[in-house]
């Protein structure tokens, strides 16, 4: 009879020990000792501009830190509420380390790459960090890490119709434009405001114009000082701002 007292003393004991080494497991998704995250950045804490192509590469960073070493870190981009219920999601790839034993702190550098957009999705994008310390048996999880904005490109240029003199009015006129992501072109951004100033030591309050439905726009400036007109338009929910316009300098 002590054959079968022995048996069950040696699977009670093996079930234990296995139960051990799995609990840490069992808390995955949340800290575990001194498994750290922070100074989570998506492109470098600016909205990412996409083109027409609607293809894009994202950088990402964090802090990661754990007394018992360091496994792996990553990331995932994501539009929606959560890693599990979104739109659209791409994983970071990039931060892998081989060996956890000798790194206890770091700066995990990512990327993800965003393609085949659509215009729907323009607008806020999350990242959810993940980090695994030594033999991946602690993993801390945040599902909303950071926010960033995904937003259509746009281009503004603008100039005079002829060389600018000193108090002598000048006709200024522009283009803008913004990207397709669907028909991959750039497309005429019609009955958008853009704002006119002039610029010498400090640039005006400035006059607001609105696009007509070619996205172009035209008026009549003059100066009697020497000078610089800008011209730029503010980004929207889904439109990144274009980089400003310079016109010619106003001569005596």
């Amino acid at each position: 009879m002590r054959a079968p007292v022995r048996s069950l003393v040696a699977a009670v004991a093996a079930s234990l020990i296995v139960g051990a080494v799995a609990a840490p497991h069992a808390q995955a998704g949340g800290p575990v000792g001194e498994l750290q995250t922070s100074s989570v950045v998506v492109n470098s804490g600016n909205a990412v501009a996409v083109d027409s192509s609607g293809t894009v590469s994202v950088p990402a960073s964090m802090f990661v830190s754990d007394w018992d070493g360091l496994a792996s870190a990553g990331g995932t981009l994501y539009q929606g509420v959560s890693t599990t219920d979104n739109d659209r999601s791409v994983q970071l790839t990039g931060c892998e380390w081989p060996s956890s034993a000798a790194r206890v702190s770091a700066t995990c550098s990512m990327k993800g790459t965003l393609d085949g957009l659509k215009h729907s999705q323009a607008g806020t994008w999350n990242m959810s960090a993940d980090a695994y310390g030594g033999l991946f048996l602690q993993h801390r999880h945040i599902d909303t890490a950071a926010t960033f904005g995904v937003l259509r490109a746009s281009k503004l240029v603008a100039g005079v119709g002829a060389r600018p003199v000193k108090g002598q009015p000048v006709t200024l006129s522009g283009h803008l434009t913004r990207a397709d992501w669907e028909t991959h072109v750039d497309e005429d951004y019609a009955g958008k405001q853009v704002l006119v100033q002039f610029c010498a030591s400090t640039c005006s309050a400035g006059a607001t114009l609105t696009t007509d439905g070619n996205g172009r726009f035209r008026t009549t400036v003059s100066s009697a000082v020497v000078g610089l007109w800008r011209v730029s338009s503010a980004a929207t929910a889904d439109t990144a701002a274009p980089i400003p316009a310079w016109t010619a300098a106003v001569i005596w």
